[in-house]
Order: structure tokens, then sequence, then C-alpha cells
């Protein structure tokens, strides 16, 4: 009995920007990296809280992966000064990160969330002001398919966080 192909997983053919469909898609199968590694999307979007470590979700995985390249550009809360400079992530705050692998680059668009109450905690409540704020960077970088990972933005509808970001395509990772 021959098996079924895997539906679940999203391809090239199907990736943002390749189909008439509008916003974000469930990227169901595919992981973060993969999608950055194959081309599927343009660059990252990872909030970072100012008071995690070990940094936790997207920004986790992305630190792991790329050897610390996102704590690399992170200023201890314990040295922050005005004059020092680099990524706190306070609330708003923006740093497009170069991550480099098997001697390619690829993007992260890092976006400071502020205090977490909790490692691993994404408040929903300060997520809409922060797409706000992403949507025109996005823009800027023309970034035509994004990578957004469902925790980081607190588990917001998917509908909503498409409405949010009006309507640009990309991928959501669970």
């Amino acid at each position: 009995m021959a098996s079924k192909p895997n539906s679940n997983r999203t391809t090239a053919s199907e990736a943002p920007g390749n189909s008439a469909d509008y916003g974000l898609k469930r990227a169901q199968g595919v992981q973060a990296e993969d999608a950055l590694f194959q081309r599927l999307i343009d660059g990252l979007v990872v909030l970072v809280p100012s008071n995690e470590t070990p940094l936790q979700s997207l920004a986790g995985m992305l630190d792991w992966r790329f050897h610390g390249a996102i704590s690399e550009f992170q200023i201890e809360p314990a040295r922050d000064a005005d004059d020092i400079k680099g990524f706190r992530g306070k609330p708003g705050e923006l740093t497009l990160v170069p991550l480099q692998h098997r001697q390619q680059t690829y993007l992260a668009l890092l976006v400071g969330i502020g205090a977490v109450p909790r490692p691993g905690v994404r408040p929903p409540e300060a997520i809409e002001p922060l797409a706000r704020i992403v949507g025109p960077a996005i823009e800027k970088l023309g970034w035509k398919n994004l990578g957004l990972s469902h925790k980081d933005w607190g588990l917001i509808d998917i509908n909503r966080l498409t409405q949010i970001l009006e309507g640009r395509p990309g991928l959501l990772f669970d």
C-alpha cells in the first residue's frame, strides 16, 4: 500500500508569495531555521524580552542554532547605560541582526518587548503595539515573506496578527 504524502508540510510552492493567498500561513512540518535556510522567508521577526536569561522561544532557538548570535547583541541589564551601544530589549526597540551559517547570511529583526513576568511568557497585551512598529520596519527592509513564531506573539489569533501586520505574507511557526 502506497503511503500518502505529508499534507501538513509547507513546500516552497506553497510558501507565501508563491500563491494567491494573502497574509500569514501556518508552517506545519517546517521549522523556522529550515524555512530561513531554504529561503522560503526573507527573514525572521524575533521578540526579545529585556529580562530573559537564557532566551526562550524563537530567540532562544536562534541563539542556540547560531552560536550565541542573539546574546552577542544584548546588553546586560546591570550595564544598561545610555552610552553603551547594543540591544536592550526595551519595548519597541528594533535591531536587524545578520546571522551567518555555512557562508550564507540570513536576517533576524529583533524586537524588544520589555520585561516579561517569567521566562517564555509573552504578554498578549504588549503584542498589538509592537506589531504596528514591526510593519513599517518590514516594509523598509523590503521583505516580501516574513517568519514569525506563534509563541513569540502571545498565541494571538493568526487572523488578528495578519490584520495587525496589514496582510503581509509570511509563515507562522508553532
